[in-house]
């Protein structure tokens, strides 16, 4: 292994600046930890266009696709048409280009079409950035997965990644994608994978799974009600039975509908309509099943 620097040059918005920062920290802490501290980091931002200018080290290039959501003016086939351009561009011009997709997180705030117009167009970014990959080798970072791994609730953000939780959540993400694709040809292969397995290990900031599901953090629960009590219960995850229990309390009305849209709203913002849609029927279905199931055993 070969003294060497690695320079992480990005072109982000400042709301991405600081994770990008801590990513370089996390990927030169976990290379120390795994034996290999010859390789030096560093972190500067430029924008796209800018030619690759790290003399006597390698460059890896990060670019965000963050600053296109507001663009609404731009009608998107115009978007998709510069953006094919400009990524083309970069990754002829750069070694290691990637691309960070965008958290699918968005508030409903005062104005709710404006909140569903910019998941729709954060959707077409993230699919864009699959194309930009497939057609000139860029690699993408998949922040949106990995953010939604953990939940926007946790992290207490949404696409603008605000918070110190959202930074290190997207740094570690960036550094693992770095630790995977960027040190084979200066890092044995034994030490990537301790470098990964320290990466892995840190401890989280943000609340921990058992604090994560807890009712009062909001996380995968549901309020029913039952007479006149309130009762929050733990549902763990989206299923075909957690849809079946939503159907179930909103029939018999121990939630209300508005409960119900709530929700549906929450998980088509994390998965898409049509799975959303999907899962309710396989609910409906299952719910209906279970259903004739008790009719016959009563009927014995």
């Amino acid at each position: 292994m070969n003294n060497s620097l690695f320079v992480i040059r990005a072109s982000v918005p400042a709301e991405e600046q600081a994770a990008l920062s801590l990513a370089a920290l996390r990927v030169a802490d976990c290379l120390a930890a795994a034996g290999a501290d010859a390789c030096r980091l560093d972190c500067a931002f430029a924008d796209i266009d800018a030619p690759p200018d790290v003399p006597g080290g390698r460059e890896l290039f990060i670019a965000s696709l963050l600053p296109e959501v507001e663009r609404f003016a731009e009608p998107w086939n115009e978007t998709e048409t510069r953006l094919r351009a400009r990524m083309g561009e970069a990754a002829r011009s750069h070694e290691f280009l990637y691309l960070l997709t965008v958290f699918r997180s968005v508030h409903e705030g005062d104005d709710p079409a404006l909140a569903a117009a910019r998941r729709i167009r954060i959707r077409r970014l993230n699919l864009l950035a699959a194309d930009v990959s497939r057609e000139t080798g860029a690699l993408v970072i998949d922040v949106d997965r990995a953010l939604a791994d953990v939940g926007a609730r946790v992290l207490a953000t949404d696409y603008r990644l605000s918070g110190v939780f959202a930074a290190e959540a997207v740094a570690r993400c960036v550094a693992g994608a770095l630790l995977t694709t960027a040190f084979d040809d200066h890092v044995a292969a034994g030490a990537i994978e301790a470098a990964r397995a320290h990466l892995a290990s840190l401890p989280p900031p943000w609340p921990n799974e058992a604090s994560a599901r807890a009712p009062a953090a909001g996380l995968n629960t549901l309020s029913m009600r039952v007479g006149g009590f309130a009762q929050t219960v733990q549902t763990f995850g989206e299923s075909e039975n957690q849809a079946a229990l939503y159907l179930r309390a909103l029939a018999s009305g121990k939630i209300s509908p508005w409960d119900a849209l709530g929700r549906f709203r929450t998980a088509v913002e994390r998965r898409g309509l049509r799975n959303c849609a999907a899962l309710a029927w396989n609910g409906a279905a299952h719910l209906a099943a279970r259903s004739m199931g008790r009719g016959r055993r009563g009927r014995a």
